[in-house]
């Protein structure tokens, strides 16, 4: 849902300050994006799933997807990076998703706009995420549970409580 969301916030605000409308191959479009989505979710299970602990997720996730955004046109787009780089980033799904909703949204696509490519690629991905997420699977939960805090015994007798007034 949120990145439904996300994509028609996108698209209006693109539609109002750029008079971007509807892309021609719009069903490419939305299955590219629904393949992507599908993919990345699968694979966030996947690395959640190999970590020892919860707070190592968000360090992983970041740790590994800021670096692809820079190699994978998300952030600089055209920018000649070392060819071993190139290679790399070719080899993750990322910039296979980006490649792939560049030319289904394209205003002078040709055809249908499907570049099976890519999608081929994000569906090898998705199906290594969730052998991923099938072989560590577990109705158990494995994380360790925080010990109880101890409650502080309460004195069961009455304290005496001083009264100060007239006459004492």
């Amino acid at each position: 849902m949120v990145a439904l969301l996300t994509l028609a916030v996108i698209y209006l605000v693109a539609g109002l300050m750029y008079g971007v409308g509807v892309p021609p191959a719009w069903p490419a479009a939305l299955l590219t994006f629904v393949v992507a989505t599908a993919c990345f979710a699968v694979l966030g299970l996947a690395v959640m799933s190999l970590l020892q602990s919860a707070e190592a997720v968000i360090g992983a996730t970041l740790g590994t997807l800021l670096p692809l955004c820079f190699i994978s046109d998300v952030f600089v787009v055209g920018v000649t990076f070392p060819p071993f780089l190139d290679r790399l980033a070719w080899v993750f799904p990322l910039r296979h998703a980006t490649r792939a909703m560049s030319l289904a949204t394209a205003t002078d696509v040709v055809g249908s706009g499907l570049s099976w490519d890519h999608l081929g690629v994000l569906l090898a991905w998705t199906v290594g995420g969730l052998v991923v997420v099938a072989w560590r699977f577990s109705w158990v939960n494995l994380e360790p549970k925080p010990k109880p805090k101890p409650i502080p015994e309460r004195a069961t007798a009455a304290r005496p409580v001083a009264r100060l007034g007239r006459g004492s």
